[in-house]
């Protein structure tokens, strides 16, 4: 059921994130994806950091870090953003499982929950054009003229992809490189060749309808 939200007013987007790479990167893309939607009077807050997703699925776990979220100053709505890593996670049952523990505890705020495909840097797969040739904090990155495979989202190991073609032969590392990566990610790029991106932007616009509409839903249903 949608409920009136009666804390108007609100406009941050609090995320959920499952490590230390996340947290810096998260914010980087939603205001990219924000931008994207010409909706960037709506904030990101500092990604609450689960250490794993494990300590999400456990029982109380989800809950704790939720109820975190709503808790934070102008919090408008909360975003959860896990990986499937390959089979592990299946996003079909698993979303809705967790929407479901959601809206049995209590909803305040609206909240949605996206599963990137497999990793997160599935998405710097489908937007590696307009990330190509570009230096990543003042060192080179993915070399120029590296193109998506056909189907990006069939890519199992999509850190391995990314750090073969550096141009440098770097070592790709979560902490160092997901949050310039993620400044480079072009939506309209990614959104296409990912169906896991489109259901970020699809939650992002679903977050922000509620927020700016004052309900509270919990999707997927």
């Amino acid at each position: 059921m949608v409920e009136t939200n009666r804390d108007k007013g609100m406009s941050v987007i609090v995320p959920i994130v499952e490590g230390p790479g996340d947290a810096e990167a998260i914010p980087v893309l939603l205001r990219k994806v924000l931008a994207y939607l010409n909706k960037s009077h709506i904030h990101v807050a500092t990604p609450k950091n689960a250490h794993g997703c494990s300590n999400i699925e456990r029982p109380g776990g989800l809950e704790k870090f939720v109820e975190h979220a709503f808790r934070t100053k102008e919090c408008g709505g909360v975003l959860l953003v896990l990986d499937t890593d390959g089979d592990v996670r299946c996003p079909k049952t698993l979303a809705p499982a967790l929407a479901s523990r959601i809206r049995k505890y209590g909803a305040r705020k609206p909240v949605a929950i996206v599963f990137a495909k497999n990793e997160y840097e599935v998405w710097f797969i489908a937007s590696v054009e307009s990330i190509a040739g570009k230096p990543i904090k003042g060192n080179a990155g993915i070399a120029q003229g590296v193109t998506a495979p056909t189907s990006c989202e069939s890519v199992r190991n999509p850190k391995a992809w990314i750090e073969k073609n550096f141009s440098n032969k770097q070592k790709y590392k979560e902490t160092l490189h997901q949050a310039p990566l993620s400044a480079l990610v072009d939506p309209a790029t990614a959104a296409p060749r990912s169906r896991s991106f489109r259901r970020l932007i699809h939650a992002v616009e679903e977050l922000v309808a509620s927020i700016e509409a004052s309900l509270v839903s919990v999707t997927p249903k």
